[in-house]
């Protein structure tokens, strides 16, 4: 986790693809949030999700090649990371 928070995105700048950098800074975007101590606003939770749906959708577009066919054993840790907004709003700190 200290690697996507604090390390990555300055040791991958213009070292990875585009395409994967714009993944990870989108994920590392998102743990900001989720990682935050208790007190984060409902823009925040909001930014969180939509970070965490562009993760995935860049996700799907270059590791799965645009194929739901290709998804076989994640699928219910993605349902599950796109519930965090859902869980965080039930029973989080805001």
């Amino acid at each position: 986790m200290l690697f996507i928070l604090c390390t990555g995105p300055a040791v991958l700048a213009g070292r990875i693809p585009d395409e994967a950098y714009s993944m990870l800074m989108s994920l590392e975007r998102a743990c900001r949030v989720i990682f935050a101590p208790p007190g984060q606003t409902k823009e925040d939770i909001n930014n969180m999700d939509k970070e965490l749906r562009e993760f995935y959708r860049l996700f799907y577009l270059k590791a799965y090649g645009n194929d739901i066919n290709h998804i076989t054993l994640c699928r219910s840790t993605i349902v599950c990371v796109l519930d965090i907004k859902r869980h965080i709003v039930a029973c989080g700190p805001t």
